[in-house]
């Protein structure tokens, strides 16, 4: 069986599209844990203002 070289454009294309994908994913992650600890911590100062409301109440 006889079995075609691999492009040079081809590779590129190939290298190109992994590293793209590799720094998406990375963006992603990054992105995704600074969004949950700001929401967390937003979520935190609400509930001690709600805490401290219903304590003077």
């Amino acid at each position: 069986m006889f079995v075609r070289p691999v492009s040079l454009q081809a590779r590129l294309m190939a290298a190109v599209i992994g590293f793209v994908s590799l720094i998406l994913v990375v963006v992603a992650v990054i992105t995704s844990a600074t969004l949950g600890s700001a929401l967390e911590q937003r979520l935190q100062e609400q509930l001690d203002t709600t805490a401290a409301k219903t304590k003077s109440s």
